[in-house]
C-alpha cells in the first residue's frame, strides 16, 4: 500500500510542472509574449493542487455515496 501511494505522489510531482511547462510553451506559441506565457505556466502551477483536491473529495464523496447504498 505505501508503495502504491509514493507511486501516486510522484506522478503527481512529475506530471504537475510538466503540464505547466506544456501550458507555458502553448501560450508562448500562440503569439502571446514569454512573460505571458510564464504567468499562464504560473497560474496553473498555482490551481493544480486545487483541482487535486476538488477531484480528491468528489472521488470520496461518490464512494461513501456507494458504500450507502
Amino acid at each position: 500500500m505505501y508503495s502504491l501511494m509514493a507511486l501516486a505522489g510522484d506522478l503527481g510531482c512529475a506530471s504537475g510542472p510538466f503540464i505547466a511547462g506544456m501550458i507555458c510553451n502553448f501560450a508562448a506559441a500562440n503569439g502571446a509574449n514569454e512573460s505571458a506565457g510564464m504567468k499562464t505556466g504560473l497560474g496553473f502551477s498555482v490551481l493544480f493542487p486545487v483541482i487535486l483536491i476538488v477531484c480528491t473529495l468528489i472521488f470520496t464523496f461518490v464512494i461513501k455515496k456507494r458504500k450507502s447504498i
